[in-house]
């Protein structure tokens, strides 16, 4: 149901592109969440009012805060969406991580007032008091919210989009904060017992966990994450779809925001090939990988012997070498270098990030090993931690 309101009320525009589409749908849910967050707040304004309950009060300011997190989240839609410019050649993209960071700290705020508020209304006999009515509205809050969080859920996965992301974390972080207050309405009403202060402090912990995980997603997204292996493996699988093709390795994926990613890869070819069947072959795999997965791709030619015993002989003892060093290591782009009628064996090591060895170390376990070998093999060694 919630999906089919954006559905009904968004419906794709003939020859509209997928980023003027993507921000008119962010606009869309971002007057849905401030629409809904002020009919909420004025509810739970008029609920604490007649209660007297600072938690009830602290959670419609909340809403409150989440109406300027809206208005945050459409500005970012507006500026993400536009196009790139000299200033910013890859676009405007990541606004959109910013914004959260924006959010974030807004319910950081929040949280803290509510915090300090409740602490000084721990231990209070205060007997309060909770018509039908306040507790109708609460209810009423948490179906909506439930509502808006799969709204913004859905929405965040269609666009891909961190700010609509945080706006269904914050909603289910509401759902359980007034949830907590029901809680603490059944347990005055019950017991006689008044722990409001107690719920204002949880529902201020879930604010705040709330603003520690929007602000741990926006800074990996703008830190660079690591994409999945899942999306690297295919990028692979379509490379050595191509026959030509004999190894694939160092795929490095990146982002600049959402409709702006690229991609580069280095694939291994036989070393006679001329070079326009390598263009060839990185122009297709290019192609390829633009075409499936929407990746702007720069692919890198390494040229390998495949008929030479020599080669063969060398790359032999390096994989030898390897599963002494470290079998989880993997080896690529040997080549060896003849100069002076003496082969150089030059080759790249990739290492897991956790590796203890420095990369002095392990060039030297290497080479040191490899000049043993009865052709006292010289060594150029580049190690790639990943």
């Amino acid at each position: 149901m919630s999906f089919s309101l954006f559905d009904i009320s968004v419906k794709r525009r003939e020859g509209e592109t997928e980023p003027e589409f993507r921000e008119r749908g962010g606009r869309f849910a971002s007057a849905v969440g401030v629409v809904a967050n002020l009919l909420l707040a004025g509810a739970k304004i008029a609920s604490g009012v007649i209660s007297g309950s600072v938690a009830i009060v602290g959670d419609a300011v909340n809403n409150l805060s989440d109406i300027l997190s809206y208005v945050i989240s459409y500005i970012s839609f507006r500026v993400s969406a536009r196009p790139a410019d000299r200033e910013h050649p890859y676009g405007h993209a990541r606004f959109e991580y910013v914004a959260s960071l924006f959010v974030a700290f807004i319910l950081i705020v929040v949280a803290y007032r509510l915090g300090a508020s409740s602490v000084s209304r721990i231990g209070s006999d205060e007997k309060l008091v909770y018509p039908a009515i306040v507790i109708a509205f609460l209810a009423a809050s948490v179906l909506v919210k439930l509502w808006l969080f799969v709204f913004y859920r859905r929405l965040a996965k269609r666009f891909d989009s961190t700010v609509l992301r945080a706006s269904s974390a914050d909603c289910i972080a509401d759902v359980l904060s007034t949830s907590m207050i029901l809680v603490s309405i059944a347990i005055s009403e019950l017991f006689g017992v008044n722990t409001d202060g107690w719920m204002g402090l949880l529902v201020a912990a879930f604010i705040l966990y709330s603003a520690y995980k929007i602000i741990r997603e926006a800074m990996d997204k703008i830190l660079g994450s690591p994409e999945s292996d899942a999306e690297k493996e295919t990028i692979s699988e379509m490379a050595m779809s191509f026959p030509e093709v004999k190894g694939v390795h160092d795929i490095l994926i990146h982002s600049y925001g959402t409709g702006m990613r690229f991609c580069s890869l280095h694939v291994e070819v036989d070393g006679i090939s001329d070079i326009h069947t390598g263009h060839e072959i990185a122009d297709g795999i290019e192609r390829a990988v633009k075409d499936k997965l929407g990746l702007e791709c720069t692919v890198h030619i390494d040229p390998i012997e495949l008929d030479s015993a020599e080669y063969e002989n060398a790359k032999n003892a390096v994989e030898e070498v390897r599963r002494r060093v470290g079998a989880e290591f993997t080896v690529h782009d040997l080549r060896l270098v003849r100069a002076n009628g003496k082969s150089t064996v030059v080759f790249d090591i990739a290492v897991p990030y956790e590796t203890k060895l420095s990369d002095t170390e392990l060039r030297n376990a290497f080479s040191e090993t490899l000049k043993a070998y009865p052709e006292s093999y010289d060594s150029v060694i580049t190690v790639d931690r990943q």
